[in-house]
């Protein structure tokens, strides 16, 4: 159980910083609990309750925020209880987390956005379903591919995604049955010394085991700038083998755009205040690595900012306008 435990909290690395804030808010005379231990996940959940109802109250959040806060707080303590009793692999937990946070979120599957008009104080977007209005958009996908979507882009847009030159990663699942199993991650230096090849593996991460898919499953990532899939699989097999690993099955393989990379000039001329600047003009808020560094600790510190600068929007808006859509 320790083991696991062990596993499953490395696992759900994108939410360490919440949950360090929950701990941190505990009084000073206040032990934190620590989930880990038997029985301690009542504890940990009444503490998840006292913070988020303080934050709630000095934010002066509206309904929906606290209604996203109580979602939250649910889904803390169903995680920690699932840990406890060691009744979820690492990838289950995440899903069961992410779920419960959006059950009363109107999401959207395989439908794709085609048009954004956006006006003086509202947004209309049209996809297979209609054409619909909103209050906001926000932007999540790398800023040249949102721009052709929209009727009108901004200077702004046009200046940032002049600006920017993207890089790539590829990611792999492997089956093995004879690679690392007493710990969660391997990370590989020999990648970025200079005069590496590129498409070397940077790392591995174990997930769980598959007897169906040939064994262990392993997550991998190389930098794939200008190579191909098939030139990709082909130097991390060969890596692997070199390393004594024996590739029962590659399972899947996905190429993404990774890695923004800003002209110096172009941040030389004002980049960054720019991209600061242009939050929140002509409804739309932006996000994702266009914005923020690729490392899950600086995505998600940006986006607890841009998340207080929409609440801060939001509660300066009409009372009209204050459940936004």
């Amino acid at each position: 159980l320790a083991e696991r435990a062990t596993a499953l909290r490395d696992s759900i690395d994108g939410y360490a910083s919440a949950l360090e804030r929950v701990r941190a808010a505990a009084r000073p005379t206040e032990r934190a609990p620590d989930p880990w231990s038997p029985g301690g996940v009542d504890d940990w959940r009444g503490l998840v309750r006292r913070w988020l109802d303080g934050w709630s109250r000095q934010r002066g959040w509206t309904r929906w925020a606290a209604a996203r806060a109580k979602a939250l707080e649910v889904g803390l303590a169903e995680v920690v209880e699932l840990v406890e009793t060691g009744a979820a692999e690492p990838g289950a937990l995440r899903a069961r987390f992410e779920r419960r946070l959006a059950e009363d979120l109107d999401v959207r599957l395989n439908c794709p956005v085609q048009r954004i008009e956006r006006g003086n104080d509202t947004v209309w977007i049209t996809s297979p379903e209609g054409r619909e209005q909103f209050d906001w958009v926000v932007c999540a996908m790398p800023l040249d591919e949102f721009t052709p979507l929209v009727e009108t882009p901004t200077e702004a847009e046009g200046f940032v995604n002049r600006s920017v030159q993207w890089q790539g990663y590829s990611t792999a699942l492997i089956a093995s049955d004879n690679w690392f199993e007493d710990w969660h991650v391997e990370g590989y230096s020999d990648t970025v010394v200079p005069g590496a090849r590129l498409g070397r593996l940077v790392g591995a991460r174990r997930e769980t085991y598959e007897a169906d898919l040939g064994g262990h499953l392993y997550v991998t990532g190389q930098l794939s700038r200008g190579l191909t899939n098939d030139e990709l699989r082909e130097i991390a097999v060969a890596e692997l083998e070199a390393k004594g690993v024996n590739v029962t099955n590659f399972v899947l393989q996905k190429s993404w755009k990774y890695f923004a990379q800003y002209s110096m000039e172009a941040v030389r001329n004002g980049l960054l205040g720019v991209m600061r600047n242009m939050q929140g003009e002509q409804n739309t808020w932006y996000t994702g690595s266009t914005f923020s560094f690729e490392a899950v600790s600086h995505i998600s510190n940006f986006n607890v900012r841009l998340a207080k600068q929409m609440v801060a929007k939001s509660t300066s808006m009409p009372a009209s306008r204050q459940q936004p859509q």
